[in-house]
């Protein structure tokens, strides 16, 4: 664990964490919570993270085998998503920023902007409500002015396509405040059995994507996971946008190189998908991705999600 530590003087963001339960109702509760420990259970994605999220050429297949297992462990996790639990995480790791995303209904800007007003490591995103609508412009200006940096989007747990006009409406009023977009792109699953229609995996398709960015050429894009088992696709549809950064979020130090190789090194930033990810893993593969190129490595743990955030 020491190895993984970065130096007190080499600022760490990790551009997409998340603090509060976003899968469920009043989820923002949680985030005051103290001394909540995981309980003991099979958990696939602590495996994925000690093999640095390789997938030895099988693609999404081991997540398909064990489907049930990966959901009941991100229930359990995105149960343990306390700001105590996220500062434990950052000060074991030497992380000094922490990019937190809401997903309404379940955590809102508010949760946020009251966690980064106790933890000055906390960089608060905004969610808008894209069932009920509203005015997005007015809200989104606030949030920015309130400390919010970006705006981020789940179109699988907000049962919202990319490519939907509730959708394309919320990004353009993002732009017009100057706020980047974060949105998840891979097809995923929350929930299982009797809750299953509370997700729509099939939103995480990388298409919708291509039909958002496409419309929204002067707003700063961050593809979150870099598409996850689809990043191959990420690469292929989504480098030719220059307004489209990737997080490493699950991705192995093979895929990140990749990912360097194809969008530049000025577009790729360093995430963990804490708690969701482990941000051991997460980091390890973004150190070996870099091969010691300490002038690449500081884009991609710093420099760049502080240009596409506008932290100063």
């Amino acid at each position: 664990m020491n190895e993984l530590r970065i130096p007190k003087s080499h600022p760490v963001i990790d551009a997409h964490t998340h603090i509060g339960d976003i899968l469920t109702r009043g989820g923002g509760e949680i985030i005051w919570n103290m001394g909540v420990g995981k309980p003991l259970i099979f958990d696939p994605i602590t495996l994925w993270g000690l093999v640095g999220y390789r997938n030895f050429g099988l693609g999404n297949l081991l997540y398909r085998l064990s489907l049930s297992q990966a959901i009941t462990a991100e229930q359990v996790r995105s149960r343990t998503a306390t700001l105590e639990n996220l500062r434990k995480s950052m000060d074991r790791l030497g992380i000094t920023h922490s990019a937190c995303m809401p997903v309404h209904p379940y955590v809102v800007y508010g949760d946020l902007a009251e966690a980064a007003a106790q933890d000055p490591g906390v960089i608060p995103f905004t969610t808008v409500d894209l069932a009920v609508g509203g005015d997005f412009e007015a809200q989104l200006t606030a949030d920015k002015a309130g400390g919010a940096k970006g705006l981020k989007l789940h179109g699988i747990i907000q049962k919202v396509a990319l490519d939907d006009p509730r959708t394309h409406k919320a990004v353009e009023a993002a732009g017009k405040a100057g706020l980047a977009v974060l949105f998840h792109c891979g097809i995923s699953n929350y929930y299982k059995g009797e809750e299953k229609d509370r997700n729509i995996p099939e939103y995480g398709a990388v298409d919708y994507a291509v039909r958002l960015v496409r419309e929204h050429p002067d707003v700063r894009f961050v593809v979150g996971h870099a598409g996850m088992y689809e990043v191959k696709e990420v690469m292929e549809k989504l480098a030719a946008f220059k307004n489209v950064c990737v997080d490493t979020s699950i991705q192995s130090a093979a895929n990140i190189r990749k990912l360097i190789k194809v969008l530049g090194p000025d577009r790729v930033l360093f995430a963990s998908d804490w708690p969701f990810g482990d941000a051991w893993a997460a980091l390890a593969c973004a150190r070996k991705a870099c091969k010691g190129d300490g002038p690449l490595l500081r884009k991609v743990l710093y420099e760049n999600a502080a240009r596409v955030y506008g932290i100063g």
